[in-house]
């Protein structure tokens, strides 16, 4: 079987933190719940989950969502000049341009630098506080000032410093302040509002130079493109029906998701709803759903790790692997354990509305199976090296087959315990793959294993198979036929 199926082979062809900072308040510390990130809707504690802050002072006001901080931390008109807002003829300010479909609000790096110029010139100054919000004695969540550190200032605190105080006058969202018109979205960005900004934007750099488009192509941002004073018609409880989901659905290439190394983007009902539709997509079109981690190096840098959908441009299936042999392991395994019923939602009827609205689509257990395997291949390499995370992904594989997986790239080598390929992963592979590459020399496969792979790779007519290397096993003549 396995002989006759090789005959078409077409050829070889800084860290976010997993617990919450502490910030004193009239013997009050900060929280961080599990409440769920919704595109343009703060969730109120969950604001601190990847800071620490150098002081922190209670301002008293009791927290209310949807509703504005107390009063501005900024010089207005100073911070509209560092984002080089135009004035008219009169001296005043005026937006940029006015978008009135929020799908074509997308950021662009010049925009995303703008945003950084803000931060690195606010965190200069001395008594600078931002806005987050904490819990008091008495449970209650209050708005609270905290002095930031560039590299912990996150969307959540230049949302309610920034974006609101400068957009006020406007009542327009902070894309339209800073851009000259419409921008379309080549890739939609799923994350957390808790990664500190600083990570996020290496991320999407990292992800620029590797996809390889340029500077003035958009990434559509839920922060910056939902006028965050009229979140009411933005993010709805039918999650088809808020302002982001054409903006994710008509980016031209695909989703970037950024994950902190908490991972806690997989307890988010709303990233869940993204990877849902993200993985959708690809069944239909080109689609494609990235994932880059940022990691803190010991000289104090970003080192942007990833798992990428398929090879890159000129990539070799040996070069993906080892290049995403390297992604966080933390962030691995608490992705074998997601599941969408699981995740947390500030508001109640939105986790209600998207579980129906998935359960419609591929359904939850799919959604589980894809999102768990899709990470399992990608770091697979690295799973074999942790006896824990490896009996964490042996789970996994029970599932594994029930993925919607269109591009299979795996290679397995020397490295894999014995057996572990032909008796474990083999029999698990995904029936939905469209495009395979897999490398699979001396990992132990034996006749057994290639039978297996033999069904594998006849069970789905629609596969195409690119590359196939079976060099150094010890498969005899049963495995061959």
């Amino acid at each position: 079987m396995l002989a006759s199926l090789l005959a078409w082979c077409t050829g070889r062809p800084f860290k976010e933190a997993s617990s919450p900072r502490k910030a004193v308040a009239s013997a009050a510390s900060s929280a961080s719940s599990a409440t769920s990130h919704v595109p343009g809707r703060a969730p109120a504690s969950s604001q601190t989950d990847a800071t620490t802050s150098r002081g922190t002072t209670n301002a008293g006001h009791v927290f209310k969502p949807g509703k504005p901080p107390p009063h501005p931390l900024v010089n207005v008109p100073e911070v509209l000049d560092l984002l080089g807002v135009r004035r008219d003829v009169d001296g005043r300010h005026v937006p940029g341009c006015r978008v009135e479909d929020v799908a074509r609000r997308a950021m662009t790096a010049k925009h995303m630098a703008l945003m950084s110029r803000v931060i690195e010139h606010l965190c200069a100054r001395e008594g600078q506080l931002w806005w987050s919000v904490g819990k008091g004695a008495d449970d209650v969540e209050r708005w609270v000032q905290i002095s930031l550190q560039v590299r912990e200032v996150n969307l959540y605190h230049f949302n309610s410093t920034v974006t609101v105080a400068v957009t006020a006058e406007f009542q327009c969202s902070f894309f339209e302040l800073v851009a000259d018109g419409p921008v379309d979205p080549e890739w939609y960005m799923s994350h957390t509002w808790g990664e500190p900004w600083r990570h996020t934007t290496a991320c999407l750099a990292q992800h620029r130079r590797d996809r390889r488009y340029g500077e003035d192509k958009g990434i559509w941002i839920c922060a910056t493109a939902n006028n965050q004073h009229e979140l009411a018609t933005a993010v709805t409880s039918d999650p088809t029906k808020s302002a982001f989901y054409p903006a994710m659905t008509g980016a031209a290439r695909g989703a970037v998701t950024v994950i902190g190394e908490s991972g806690m983007l997989f307890s988010r009902v709303w990233c869940a709803f993204e990877a849902h539709e993200a993985i959708a997509l690809g069944g239909e079109r080109p689609y494609l759903y990235d994932a880059l981690t940022p990691l803190a190096t010991t000289a104090g840098g970003i080192e942007v790790v990833r798992i990428y959908d398929g090879l890159l441009e000129n990539e070799l299936t040996f070069q993906k692997s080892g290049a995403e042999e390297k992604f966080s392991l933390k962030v691995v395994r608490a992705a074998l354990d997601s599941s969408i019923k699981d995740c947390a939602s500030a508001v109640p009827k939105d986790k209600e509305g998207i579980i129906a609205h998935v359960e419609g689509g591929k359904g939850t257990r799919e959604l589980d199976a894809t999102v768990r395997s899709r990470f399992l291949v990608g770091a697979i390499r690295a799973l074999w090296k942790d006896k824990g995370a490896l009996r964490q992904a042996e789970k996994t594989l029970a599932v594994m087959p029930e993925a919607s997986l269109s591009v299979i790239s795996i290679d397995a080598d020397n490295n894999a315990p014995t057996g572990w390929v032909g008796a474990k992963l083999v029999p698990h592979l995904p029936q939905t793959g469209t495009l395979v590459n897999l490398t699979l020399v001396e990992c132990g496969l034996h006749d057994s294993g290639a039978q297996a792979l033999g069904r594998f790779l006849q069970s789905n007519g629609a596969l195409k198979l690119e590359f196939l290397d079976l060099e150094k096993n010890m498969i005899g003549d049963v495995g061959a036929t």
